[in-house]
């Protein structure tokens, strides 16, 4: 199998298609009840798979990342028992893919600190044709700023476009994932979801060069009592250097009114007013 491997990564590459990074298995430990296609894998089949592949990209001069595990943040102990049991793992494997369906991204925060030298990765989760499709952009502001937060290296979402069915599709979720953007079969208009829309607030603004740094909002100890009986979410988000000269605050107000606030950046407050439910970024030059 991993010989089948590198010849796709060659192949491809004949064609001008460089192959970043591979897992081994798409979510190593599901089944799906037989919907659709799936395999699973043992932990240390897993592990040995990693170990012979590294050799065989090795010894072809290819520098293909290896990205184990690409299944939910909730299975995470799975992650570092077989970083710490299977022997040669570590050397091989280059990060740790995650998909979001199970768990939160807070779980695999120990991961990153065990082992700084892996990269994280988001390598699944996309918007839901009947779930707020073109308005669910503080659920994917969230998700992306918690992930970039956490030390995550890349956020990828699923899927890129899809009809207004949500097809093409094969197994049981025809009907229910949504693209990025969706392509209307009959008359080829464009609508985009609520994740195009959290994307476009972050990615123009990210390069190789660009630094990220978590934003933490002050709390005080207690809810307002004056606030009763309405508990208000946090805002949460990131401060992104860009390389050139801008810095860029991008913060989520998920709550259902407007929020006021201060952001302490280059020795100076800045004062914004988050409106109700958005993702804003604000520009510092």
């Amino acid at each position: 199998y991993a010989e089948y491997i590198i010849k796709f990564i060659k192949a491809y590459a004949d064609h001008g298609i460089k192959i970043s990074a591979i897992t081994p298995q798409n979510e190593a430990n599901t089944q799906h009840s037989s919907d659709m296609p799936c395999c699973i894998w043992h932990p240390e089949t897993e592990a040995e798979f990693i170990r012979i592949l590294k050799q065989k990209l090795t010894a072809n001069a290819l520098d293909t990342k290896i990205w184990m595990f690409d299944h939910n943040f909730n299975d995470v102990n799975r992650v570092l028992w077989s970083l710490e049991n299977c022997s040669g793992l570590k050397d091989a494997c280059d990060g740790v893919a995650f998909h979001y369906y199970a768990g939160t991204v807070e779980q695999t925060v120990p991961l990153k600190k065990q082992y700084p030298e892996l990269c994280l990765h988001f390598t699944e989760g996309g918007p839901r044709l009947t779930d707020n499709y073109s308005t669910d952009w503080c659920k994917w502001g969230l998700m992306i700023v918690k992930a970039l937060k956490a030390g995550y290296s890349s956020f990828t979402g699923w899927n890129l476009m899809l009809d207004e069915m949500g097809g093409p599709s094969v197994g049981p979720y025809t009907g229910v994932c949504g693209g990025l953007v969706t392509r209307n079969s009959q008359s080829g208009e464009l609508d985009y979801s609520g994740q195009y829309k959290a994307f476009s607030h972050i990615a123009p603004y990210i390069t190789k060069a660009s630094k990220i740094y978590p934003l933490y909002v002050g709390e005080t100890l207690n809810p307002e009592i004056s606030k009763y009986p309405k508990c208000d979410r946090a805002p949460e988000g990131v401060i992104i250097d860009s390389g050139d000269g801008r810095k860029l605050a991008v913060i989520i107000n998920p709550n259902n009114h407007s929020i006021q606030t201060q952001i302490e950046l280059c020795d100076k407050l800045w004062y914004a007013s988050l409106r109700a439910e958005s993702i804003s970024t604000i520009i510092i030059e």
